[in-house]
């Protein structure tokens, strides 16, 4: 198993329990570290009793119960997997050490790089992505995977399928999938956002994931190795726009399992399966699908998704989102300077330099946000906050704004406030792709009026595609504070 650090996590990483030469369990002879993240390390080491190598993955020190908890299910779901492309759990065992008890998994360690890597490999050959041929024996051997946990009882959903959790073996280029710590199976209860944002479909991050999620996670990873470009959910150029040179075929699957609408995707990786290998008649007529747009457009539909899952359920669909300001549903036809009062926040702050940083950082604080707000049962509006933005620099903010004080949220999340005063703002009815614009626009139109304005806007989502699919009909309310 290898892999790297995840870009965009600022938090101070623990140090490793183990040593080179440690000997576990009088079985494991530790070799040497392959990786350490915010939640554990993996460690190559040798395996007396089988007299090979092994992949030793150890959960580090922690007081949140969710997380030992899911290291616990992910060792128990993975010892009961068998699967020629999932590597064999071979031991699970607890240890006490400085700092606590640890949980340590044992498994097969698989010598190679991930496909991301692969990815990385071609473009600095020159290439754009990988060619159709190689992408085409990647979807099947990973159907062939998804066909088996889909067919478990209960079927068992990975929900974190891209190209850094797919390892080709360097001697005999098999694939396998790892990293099983997001899976679960689809009788199971959940409302959490889990997943990597670029590769998660909109009904996961609804907490609605089911078999055809990881369908579009495949299909976002093929699309990433076929045209070295990362989709923007349901806005980017089909395929062959980018690679006229793929398979229509396969060109043709990979657009299919990318529709936001999960009915209008493959059904199941047995049926996408089908459709790759029958004799293909390729379609007459222009395409649909849509243009591509900004990566903030999928950031800022998830932001609409915090907190208002839970209220949003028990209330009518009919039924209006009260306005932040107080105001009907209306949108604003022009920029205005009102007055608003102190409003209480939950928020998570950080900064960004790259915008894969800001990405993968948002989404981690989304999902660590909608945690806090299931567990303490309250519900907000998702808003973000820009305290600087720059190409070099990203300092920012992702909260849940209240109407009225909330109980502390426990752990990194901070209680805070949105200011009150005299602001300039404006509400935004529409998709996301021209948010920014709106921002520039509301600076601008205070630097005609002469006014002086603070340099952290923000931006509340009051209505978004959990009211209404139409993104014509979505609302964001935008805000300058004068000074």
């Amino acid at each position: 198993m290898v892999g790297a650090r995840s870009p965009g996590d600022s938090r101070e990483r623990p140090s490793v329990s183990l040593k080179t030469g440690e000997i576990l369990q009088a079985r494991y002879h530790v070799n040497t570290i392959l990786k350490s993240g915010g939640m554990g390390s993996i460690y190559l080491a040798h395996d007396a009793n089988l007299d090979g190598p092994c992949a030793i993955k150890e959960m580090h020190p922690t007081d949140d119960s969710w997380v030992s908890r899911r290291f616990r299910e992910e060792a128990n779901l993975l010892s009961q997997l068998q699967h020629p492309n999932i590597p064999r759990v071979r031991d699970f065992f607890q240890l006490e050490r400085e700092g606590g008890v640890l949980c340590y998994i044992v498994m097969d360690f698989v010598q190679g790089i991930t496909l991301h890597q692969e990815l990385e490999m071609a473009i600095k050959e020159g290439h754009q992505g990988l060619d159709s041929a190689m992408a085409r024996q990647i979807t099947l051997e990973l159907l062939g995977v998804l066909e088996y946990l889909h067919s478990l009882k209960p079927p068992i959903i990975h929900r974190d399928i891209k190209p850094a959790n797919v390892i080709r073996d360097s001697e005999s280029g098999k694939l396998y999938l790892v990293d099983f710590g997001l899976a679960r199976g689809t009788s199971e209860h959940t409302q959490t956002t889990a997943g990597t944002l670029m590769f998660c479909p909109p009904e996961q991050m609804l907490g609605k994931a089911d078999i055809r999620s990881d369908l579009y996670a495949l299909g976002a990873t093929l699309y990433l190795l076929l045209t070295g470009q990362p989709i923007q959910m349901g806005r980017y150029t089909p395929v062959l726009g980018q690679r006229p040179d793929i398979e229509p075929q396969l060109a043709e699957t990979v657009d299919k399992v990318l529709q936001l609408d999960p009915d209008q995707r493959f059904q199941s990786a047995a049926e996408m399966r089908a459709f790759l290998t029958r004799p293909y008649v390729r379609p007459t007529g222009p395409s649909a699908w849509p243009k591509r747009a900004g990566t903030a457009a999928v950031i800022l539909l998830a932001l609409g998704l915090i907190g208002l899952k839970p209220w949003l359920e028990r209330r009518q669909p009919t039924q209006p989102i009260p306005s932040p300001r107080g105001q009907s549903s209306t949108p604003a036809p022009a920029i205005q300077v009102v007055h608003v009062d102190p409003r209480p926040t939950w928020f998570l702050r950080e900064k960004a330099f790259t915008s894969g940083d800001m990405t993968t950082g948002t989404q981690r604080m989304l999902a660590d946000l909608n945690e806090a707000a299931q567990e303490k049962q309250v519900a907000g509006l998702g808003y973000i906050r820009w305290h600087k933005f720059t190409l070099g620099e990203m300092d920012y903010e992702v909260g849940l704004v209240f109407e009225k004080k909330q109980p502390a949220p426990g752990g990194s999340i901070q209680s805070g406030s949105l200011p009150g005063g005299s602001v300039i703002t404006l509400t935004h009815k529409g998709g996301y792709e021209h948010l920014q614009d709106r921002y520039v626009e509301l600076r601008k139109w205070a630097v005609d009026q002469h006014l002086n304005v603070d340099e952290a806007p923000w931006g509340i989502y009051r209505v978004t595609g959990l009211q209404t699919p139409d993104p014509g009909q979505w609302e964001t309310d935008l805000y300058y504070l004068m000074k």
